[in-house]
């Protein structure tokens, strides 16, 4: 213990001879002829060895390279999320026809699409079912959404997860482009053929598969009308009305809109479908989206 005491009053006394020594050295520096710097400016007071010292330190200091880039910069923007084609959030709305042929029988019904650039709407033309589906601000590419059942007074809830799982659509530019993302359309063959219809462009493209013909305009992202033939059924489906203008009213939240309806989710949705033998619900929501099988044609 007495060692390490001795110790520490050694090493003060050290320390307080050193300061005085600087003390001592620059008072008789302040006496002398004062010094100057590279401008001829006075430094009078100061230690010429300190002064070297501070301009190596300053040469030193303007020779080292800028810092680097911090860690995770590059990697967040490389990994923003990927925003949907400008034409894909073109304010509009449409009568979209659709009608199905086999054996001979013919079935058609009609569906009201309108789209902002946040939300979107599908649904049946007399009300009885319909999707209101809204992008993801964070997620662009991604949506979520309320399956509308006006006769059950349900709103069902659909994650994103949902909604592709149940195939309608697996990004908001497909939904936006009724089925058609523009990966899906590069894809398709370009033909000569060429259509004005409502004031735009449409081009026709073509597929070997289930999917035949698709009159496609790139400026509104929005197919005017599509073919599919597979296994002796023909689907056609076509736009009848188009003004670029949305509804709002079926773009508001139906939430706001309905608030003594009752609200559940997907596993509840298929639990309600049993219940009442209404199937898996799978065929009640490719109602509401107009969906048909399509698949080969991909």
């Amino acid at each position: 213990m007495s060692r390490t005491l001795s110790l520490l009053v050694l090493v003060s006394t050290a320390f307080v001879g050193l300061a005085s020594a600087w003390y001592v050295s620059a008072n008789n520096a302040a006496s002398a002829a004062p010094l100057r710097d590279a401008t001829g400016a006075s430094v009078a007071g100061l230690d010429p060895a300190l002064l070297a010292e501070a301009g190596r330190l300053i040469a030193l200091e303007r020779e080292l390279p800028a810092p680097p880039q911090r860690l995770g910069t590059r990697a967040r923007e490389d990994s923003a999320p990927a925003l949907p084609c400008a034409a894909a959030t073109r304010p509009l709305r449409a009568v979209v026809r659709t009608t199905e042929e086999r054996e001979g029988l013919s079935v058609t019904r009609d569906q009201v699409f309108t789209r902002s650039a946040e939300r979107l709407f599908l649904g049946a033309a007399d009300g009885s079912v319909g999707w209101w589906l809204r992008r993801n601000p964070i997620a662009p590419a991604q949506y979520d959404g309320l399956l509308i059942d006006p006769v059950e007074r349900n709103l069902a809830a659909h994650t994103h997860s949902d909604l592709v799982g149940e195939g309608i659509a697996a990004s908001w530019e497909e939904a936006a482009g009724l089925g058609f993302d523009l990966a899906r359309i590069a894809k398709l063959e370009t033909s000569a053929e060429r259509m004005v219809a409502f004031g735009h462009e449409f081009v026709t493209l073509t597929s070997p598969g289930a999917l035949r013909a698709v009159l496609w305009s790139a400026d509104l992202h929005l197919p005017l009308r599509t073919v599919h033939e597979q296994d002796g059924r023909r689907v056609v489906q076509e736009i009848v009305e188009l003004v670029l203008t949305p509804d709002d009213a079926l773009l508001a939240d139906p939430r706001l809109g309905h608030p003594g309806w009752t609200a559940i989710d997907l596993a509840d949705l298929r639990d309600c479908s049993h219940a009442t033998g209404k199937g898996d619900g799978h065929d009640h929501a490719a109602h509401a989206a107009g969906r048909h099988d399509e698949s080969a044609g991909r």
